[in-house]
């Protein structure tokens, strides 16, 4: 059994006609009516009467269609799912019984690994370590590619407690990091100053000499530490 056979079956129930059904899908009319029947003796039993101008369901017919729709509607939504996450978005991942959203999936192509972001509104707490944990190692066993790294992960929170994420992420052997985000923008002389005087630090490492790091080459000592 395929996928197309409850397709064509579902269209064929909902126009209770095969002609408009065929129509409908861009198939030839004995096509569809070939995999219907083909479908039917697969399962052993009718799932149509037909006549000559239309066709009815039959007692399990009517059982078979609510339960193909259930499965076309399952498919259809594990694709939606994985294509968000495949083009980089947040989905849900299902561990055990249980159902979780993943805030933000990313790619690194540079680094070849995905990075999950979980966004938190309060504080960072040990909770907040073990979710991500289980976030990484679904990650690395269901989502990472062969020949990619391992998946990295960050937990964004309005609050960062240095010893609680300490403690929390201490022995935990993937990677998970824990960074504090502003709720507002700092003021505006301030961004202006600090831009004003990266301008002026690139402005005399390039009269001493100094050559700029590119994507192919590695910064410095002296280029990270300040001149």
């Amino acid at each position: 059994m395929e996928l197309r056979h409850l397709r064509y079956f579902v269209a064929v129930a909902e126009a209770e006609n095969v002609s408009r059904a065929a129509l409908k899908l861009h198939v030839s009319q004995p096509g569809i009516s070939r995999q219907i029947r083909d479908l039917e003796d697969e399962i052993g039993f009718s799932l149509l009467e037909r006549s000559a101008k239309s066709v009815r369901l039959t007692a399990a017919g009517k059982v078979f269609l609510h339960e193909a729709r259930e499965v076309l509607s399952r498919v259809e939504a594990a694709v939606n799912k994985a294509r968000e996450v495949a083009k980089g978005g947040s989905g849900e991942i299902r561990v055990g019984k249980q159902w979780y959203c993943i805030d933000l999936l990313l790619f690194h192509r540079r680094l070849r690994c995905l990075f999950i972001f979980d966004l938190k509104l309060g504080r960072f707490t040990h909770a907040d370590a073990g979710q991500m944990n289980l976030y990484v190692n679904y990650a690395a066993e269901h989502l990472t590619l062969d020949g990619e790294n391992p998946p990295v992960g960050l937990i964004l929170c309005s609050e960062h407690d240095e010893a609680v994420a300490r403690y929390s992420m201490g022995n935990v052997t993937n990677k998970i990091l824990a960074a504090q985000y502003k709720l507002a923008l700092p003021d505006p002389r301030l961004i202006e100053k600090e831009i004003e005087k990266t301008r002026r630090m690139l402005e005399l490492r390039a009269k001493l000499g100094y050559k700029f790091p590119t994507a192919k080459t590695k910064p410095s000592r002296k280029w990270r530490e300040g001149i």
